[in-house]
């Protein structure tokens, strides 16, 4: 059993019941657009470690190819990486690659499953939509948070940036989720909090 919510781009999904099951309710966060990478609100090293690769592997374009990054000029992120394909043909979301923490945030392998296989059918139009926004405005999305899982709670610092692919669109969401693992009793009244800051790639 998943109990916890997803934060993509401005929205929060506070999701109950099995992984891949519809939703219970729908949050917004609060939204803030910025100029600058400065104005993000500390990030963490990790994060920013995460930046300057991507802006290094876009060798002089807007966004980098899919193929100019390389996951493993960041080995200590490794674990907190996940990537999704799009198929236009289908508006979903294909998880090629998901790191080990990412894995036990989830409670299985989300590598090779579809979006709509994770989120559920509801809350992956709105996911998927989400999405194709950052990718379409190329706009880079950075926001902290709260997870419940289970009796666990997982505090949340994320980022999420496109990647073109060999065609030279934007199809490819790359991100970094890290998790504080925690824990607190299952009666515990749990406050979800989330920011979301963007940022124009042409900004970074």
């Amino acid at each position: 059993m998943l109990r916890g919510y997803l934060w993509c781009g401005s929205w929060l999904y506070w999701m109950t019941g099995e992984a891949g099951k519809q939703g219970d309710a729908m949050r917004v966060s609060d939204v803030h657009v910025i100029s600058r990478r400065e104005d993000l609100p500390s990030p963490s090293r990790e994060i920013n470690d995460l930046l300057d690769t991507w802006r290094l592997a876009r060798c002089g374009a807007l966004i980098p190819l899919k193929q100019n990054f390389d996951p493993l000029a960041v080995p200590h992120l490794l674990p907190s990486l996940w990537l999704y394909r799009l198929d236009r043909g289908t508006d979903t979301f294909t998880c090629r690659l998901a790191g080990e923490r990412i894995n036990a945030a989830w409670g299985y392998s989300i590598a090779g499953h579809t979006s709509e296989d994770i989120f559920g059918v509801s809350d992956n139009a709105v996911i998927v939509s989400i999405w194709m926004r950052s990718s379409k405005r190329h706009l880079c999305i950075y926001g902290r948070g709260e997870v419940l899982s289970g009796n666990s709670l997982y505090l949340a610092e994320r980022l999420v940036l496109p990647l073109l692919d060999e065609a030279g669109e934007a199809n490819f969401i790359l991100g970094l989720s890290l998790y504080d693992f925690g824990s607190t009793p299952a009666a515990a009244q749990v406050g979800i909090v989330d920011n979301a800051y963007h940022i124009l790639c042409s900004e970074l």
